[in-house]
């Protein structure tokens, strides 16, 4: 019979439970503390060897995690020396329950309050801006890579904190890169293409994207010109090394496939346009053009039948095929061929078309003998 898993918190929590409010645990002795959370470890340590079902160790990691973040909230309020040092402690072993068991880790649960106030009173955000301003970088961008920064004066998530300080660690990386030669050109491109890299996939961020290409695109006066843009941004932006499994907003799509999505829905309307536009140039250009025969229509439909039966004209649509000759084609006396009399007669063969036409094609084959 396989062993089952046990929570492992129970004494902290009844610890707790039976202080007085706002009282502190300098009656449970700190050897005591240690020894227990090292025996809490050990057991969740040992649990998740047992070699159980994903969905039940999934539980287990996560009922620990709860519990672990509820105690460190709750020591929190009682903030004297002996409740910080149990408070590091289970912030060790909170850290240990995420680095160890990535995929049973709870990421959209709420942060403890400790870390939520750690990361609040270390971020400045006005600094950070001020430290891209010093770069050259434009406004606009600046405000797209530090709008997730915002976040963390609400409720946040594992996932939210560990994106907060990957965003942090990329834009001071980028700010101490020094480089002479067109420096606001080159932060402007690095905060783009980091807004990519890490998916600061904002409703925010994606208008602002849009928008800066429209801006672009309302410059450029040619419908080629603007199929040729837009064709190299959608190369640039799939040529971006984008990290695997990062969003700023698990929950709607990532950046790239948005910008992507409008770029081709834009070059697929530009390119009919255009299709359509040198449609109608070629139209207008034969408009007036017209194949001169010097046989007549009956002539003309059996020709046709010839080539057609003899797979020399391969269309499948005989109906187009007669309405384009009709329209673009004049026999010896008709300035205009009619559809229905070139129809009439491809499948009504006269004897007299039929010596004419053996004619014309032994003229041709003398003729062919000189070429």
């Amino acid at each position: 019979m396989q062993p089952t898993l046990t929570y492992e918190l129970s004494n902290l929590e009844d610890t707790f439970a039976s202080l007085p409010e706002c009282h502190s645990l300098e009656t449970y002795a700190w050897t005591l503390l240690d020894n227990e959370l090292i025996r809490i470890k050990k057991s969740i340590i040992r649990g998740s060897l047992l070699g159980h079902k994903s969905a039940s160790l999934k539980a287990y990691v996560q009922a620990h995690q709860r519990g672990i973040i509820a105690l460190m909230d709750q020591a929190l309020a009682m903030s004297t020396e002996p409740n910080l040092h149990l408070i590091s402690k289970l912030e060790e072993l909170l850290r240990y329950l995420e680095d160890n068991f990535p995929t049973q880790f709870d990421t959209d649960l709420l942060i403890p309050k400790l870390q939520l106030n750690n990361i609040r009173q270390k971020l400045n955000i006005e600094e950070v801006e001020n430290k891209l301003r010093t770069r050259g970088a434009s406004e606009a961008l600046i405000k797209v890579v530090t709008s997730p920064l915002v976040s963390v004066f609400k409720q946040v998530s594992f996932n939210r904190a560990n994106y907060v300080r990957l965003l942090l660690v990329e834009i001071d990386r980028r700010c101490n890169e020094r480089n002479q030669s067109n420096e606001s050109r080159l932060i402007n491109d690095q905060l783009r293409d980091l807004s990519y890299a890490i998916n600061i996939n904002s409703e925010s961020t994606v208008d602002h994207f849009i928008a800066a290409i429209h801006l672009v695109v309302s410059t450029i006066s040619t419908t080629e010109g603007k199929i040729e843009y837009l064709s190299l941004e959608l190369k640039q932006i799939n040529q971006i090394q984008v990290r695997s499994g990062i969003a700023y907003d698990p929950n709607r799509p990532d950046l790239t496939t948005c910008i992507t999505t409008f770029l081709m829905e834009e070059l697929t309307y530009l390119e009919r346009i255009s299709l359509n536009k040198k449609r109608a140039e070629i139209s207008e250009a034969f408009s007036d053009f017209k194949i001169k025969f010097d046989i007549s229509v009956a002539q003309i439909a059996l020709l046709t039948k010839l080539l057609v039966e003899t797979n020399v004209i391969s269309n499948p649509n005989l109906s187009q095929l007669l309405q384009f000759l009709g329209h673009y084609s004049e026999s010896k006396k008709a300035e205009k061929i009619s559809y229905a009399s070139l129809r009439t007669k491809y499948y009504n063969i006269e004897a007299g078309t039929l010596q004419s036409v053996k004619q014309v094609l032994q003229n041709a084959m003398k003729h062919l003998e000189k070429v």
